[in-house]
């Protein structure tokens, strides 16, 4: 489900724009599809990580048998007894490829998990405003009503408007950072965790800005 609560103090807000915007973000803006309780045969997605290529193991040969003449001296089959050689077909690196073709960077995956996590926790709502302002792509701050407007809902937050996420309900866990795949300056992951103590799950879009990985769900 989309994060869509908002808060005491998010209704408390005056002006209108920046309680729209607190039912956005309340709780990371991050978009998630709440799974039901009995949906536990739900399939998760094949990861680019994990996907493998295995060889079937060459067949016994018979040491009797008169050995086989290839007429093509550079095919697989030409080598030495024993040997299987590699398939042109399968990539060096299986884990490496990504969707769209581009290789899954170390660095990236760090990068796009590390964001993704940390919507995590208990924050104070003013705080979990600030990591959207700073981990957030400019098209959503954009669809907010731009920086200052959140700056703006910020600074009403903070003191004794202020409150925990938790007082709503709208705490966010992200437990799991899967299928990481990335084209170019565009990237998506699997992303499982809980909002409110419920499970949901959902493919996040990135956006790569400046250096760094943004989560964009207007991507």
């Amino acid at each position: 489900m989309a994060y869509g609560r908002r808060g005491r103090a998010a209704r408390r807000m005056q002006g209108g724009r920046p309680a729209a915007v607190a039912g956005v973000v309340l709780a990371g803006a991050l978009v998630l599809t709440a799974c039901g309780s009995d949906d536990g045969d739900d399939e998760e997605p094949t990861t680019s990580a994990t996907t493998s290529a295995t060889t079937a193991a060459p067949e016994s040969v018979d040491p009797s048998a008169d050995p086989v003449e290839s007429d093509n001296p550079e095919s697989p089959e030409a080598g030495a007894e024993g040997e299987v050689a590699p398939d042109p077909e399968v990539p060096a690196d299986p884990e490496a490829q990504a969707e769209g073709g581009g290789p899954a960077a170390g660095t990236d995956v760090d990068q796009i998990s590390g964001v993704a996590r940390g919507v995590s926790g208990d924050k104070m709502l003013s705080d979990n405003y600030q990591y959207t302002l700073d981990n957030y792509c400019s098209a959503f701050i954009d669809q907010q009503g731009g920086r200052e407007t959140i700056q703006t809902t910020i600074a009403g937050l903070r003191g004794d408007n202020d409150q925990l996420l938790s007082a709503t309900d709208s705490v966010v866990e992200v437990t799991d950072v899967r299928d990481v795949r990335v084209d170019g300056d565009t990237a998506t992951a699997f992303i499982v965790g809980t909002v409110g103590g419920q499970d949901a799950s959902s493919t996040q879009n990135y956006v790569r800005e400046d250096g760094a990985w943004k989560i964009c769900p207007v991507a």
